[in-house]
């Protein structure tokens, strides 16, 4: 927290804030809803940055798939809709994947990482999933869906090296139905090594290693509204009982000011 205090306050003196830092508190504080939740949209992008970085994606998809997995479930409404995430078997899973689009896709510096989320749970099924309901699916939305199912089998609170046969088991099972041949075979070229595991564990300080190497998408104050409306969304969104309060209370303080 310290560190990120620093960071925001550096920025500020620049006039600028950086995308990523507010993206890592934000995705921080979803997952804090229950303990089985922990870090999991963090531990979703180690993962997939990591397997990026080893099949030779550029800085910018990088950029781009880093955002999108960060906030990927963002359109889970409650805690119970969170907890159904985590089954590798989901019944109607695009659903939480299209809300999250609408809920990123206005705030233009993440309307492409939105992209990414509306199809993250879109299966490969032998390459038909290069399209969904007559829409491109990105590359990115398929290296997101691979990281999320291989996340929601590692066990939390449990050393990870002896989970790692059976993780690689279960996700090998879907080779050309569910994950792409390809990035299934990035994945077994990196799992061989322990540092794979054990940096997706420590989720949040690999994810800022996995953003130091690339360039930040920076906001100016100008974009500061626009931002602010996008969290507001987010994080209302969390319950029927907050819905619109944040710009709620938004329009109260200006109208009296």
């Amino acid at each position: 927290m310290i560190q990120m205090t620093e960071r925001f306050s550096e920025a500020g003196q620049a006039g600028t804030l950086s995308l990523p830092d507010v993206l890592i508190g934000v995705s921080r504080t979803l997952d804090l809803v229950s303990p089985e939740l922990a870090d999991h949209n963090l531990k979703v992008g180690c993962i997939a940055g990591q397997l990026a970085d080893h099949m030779g994606w550029s800085d910018s998809e990088r950029r781009t798939l880093l955002s999108a997995a960060m906030l990927h479930d963002c359109g889970a409404l409650s805690t119970g809709d969170k907890l159904k995430a985590l089954a590798f078997e989901l019944a109607l899973p695009h659903e939480h994947a299209e809300t999250g689009y609408r809920l990123l896709r206005d705030f233009a510096p993440m309307t492409l990482a939105a992209e990414l989320v509306r199809h993250h749970h879109v299966p490969w099924d032998n390459g038909s999933g290069e399209t969904f309901r007559g829409r491109m699916v990105l590359p990115g939305s398929h290296l997101i869906h691979l990281a999320d199912r291989l996340a929601v089998c590692i066990t939390p609170g449990e050393p990870i090296l002896p989970q790692v046969a059976r993780i690689r088991r279960r996700v090998e099972k879907g080779r050309g139905s569910r994950f792409v041949p390809e990035m299934l075979d990035a994945l077994a070229s990196l799992a061989r090594h322990d540092a794979f595991w054990l940096r997706t564990v420590r989720a949040e300080q690999t994810m800022r290693e996995l953003l130091d190497g690339v360039e930040a998408t920076l906001i100016g104050r100008e974009d500061l509204p626009e931002l602010g409306v996008m969290l507001a969304r987010v994080i209302d969104f969390r319950s029927p009982f907050t819905a619109a309060h944040s710009t709620g209370v938004a329009e109260v303080a200006a109208r009296l000011a």
